[in-house]
């Protein structure tokens, strides 16, 4: 077995996986829910962790396709988990990036969009965890969150109505809960599922898939976790698997916006944002940037069969993209090291339902 790594700042856990988070509790806690400490972390951490498994699967698949499967090259039951997962994230990104209609290069990804609430959102760094099944399929975990998230800001109101932290707090604890704790889908999803059924689930037990780890998955130490960093204020605490994730949550929102903080970062945006270091902080050159996209998209209008033409213009407005975001990223960054973390709330999305 694996023990935790030394103590990790709030930057690498978000890229690492939250192992040095989780109190002992909550380690024994995920685990009788079947789950390893280091399968949550940023969006992007727990994307690259499922990649292995995936591609294990896909691979047995393949095989069973062709007739030519053998018993060894059955997935383990992490790996077949893993294998159909999303980095589902713990919380609606269009919550704290709402689209505006009249710019096509706003909403998700934008750092522009962030809601006064959330300074420094990133949805690439925002905490997640492998959630079984697609967004879009009912029958999955990741289905099943994606429907409490719709039903939750309903019940907040219209799209563009305050969705404020105390209220997204709540939801989010019970959504994590709701997941976490519902034994019978776990088991349906072939998720280790091993602790006592609560009112959420069913008859508790590991699921047609249970087994050995995760290819690239990692292992879970039995012994306590590493304290965290100095970074954080205590560690990811709870009662039950559900109470962790979502407070494994909070930390990652305030590692995420440090992250967005840190001098390095802020350096890095300014410098992108302005890299003449103007006395306008770059304002101008942004300008410039947006004139040049402009004109070379006007160019490429005229001139549509011309594929040069067509890359010259989505160069330029790629440049001044990014020139616009870094700026964003870079005042926000300010504004969290200045103390302003923001009130944390966002605004109700417009889901399909409305």
């Amino acid at each position: 077995m694996t023990v935790a790594g030394p103590a990790q700042t709030p930057c690498q856990f978000l890229k690492a996986g939250a192992t040095a988070v989780f109190s002992e509790e909550c380690v024994k806690l995920l685990a009788d829910a079947g789950y390893k400490p280091n399968w949550f972390g940023s969006y992007n951490h727990v994307n690259a962790l499922l990649k292995g498994p995936r591609a294990a699967v896909a691979k047995y698949m393949a095989k069973v396709k062709a007739g030519t499967a053998t018993e060894a090259d059955k997935p383990t039951g992490d790996e077949w988990y893993l294998g159909n997962c999303q980095s589902g994230h713990l919380a609606q990104n269009a919550i704290f990036q709402p689209k505006d209609p009249e710019n096509e290069n706003s909403g998700r990804g934008d750092p522009c969009s962030n809601v006064p609430g959330v300074p420094g959102y990133d949805e690439d760094w925002y905490p997640c965890m492998p959630q079984f099944g697609a967004a879009s399929d009912p029958n999955g975990e990741h289905g099943l969150a994606t429907r409490h998230e719709q039903d939750c800001a309903s019940a907040v109101g219209v799209p563009g109505t305050p969705y404020t932290k105390e209220q997204l707090d709540l939801d989010c604890a019970e959504r994590a809960k709701l997941v976490a704790q519902n034994g019978s889908l776990a088991v349906e999803c072939g998720r280790n599922y091993t602790g006592p059924p609560g009112k959420e689930g069913a008859e508790a037990g590991g699921g047609a898939g249970s087994g050995g780890d995760a290819s690239g998955a990692g292992s879970v130490s039995p012994t306590k976790p590493n304290a965290p960093s100095t970074g954080w204020k205590a560690p990811a605490e709870g009662k039950t698997p559900g109470d962790c994730i979502e407070s494994f949550r909070k930390a990652g929102v305030q590692a995420m916006q440090d992250r967005c903080a840190d001098p390095k970062e802020r350096a890095k945006n300014w410098s992108r944002a302005n890299p003449d270091g103007d006395k306008d902080g770059g304002v101008d050159y942004r300008a410039r940037l947006q004139k040049a996209a402009k004109d070379a998209r006007e160019r490429a209008d005229k001139d549509p069969d011309n594929p040069e033409a067509q890359k010259a213009a989505s160069r330029a407005q790629s440049n001044a993209t990014a020139a616009q975001r870094a700026s964003c990223r870079a005042v926000q960054g300010d504004q969290i090291a200045n103390g302003n973390y923001g009130s944390g709330g966002g605004v109700v999305p417009p889901n399909p339902k409305f």
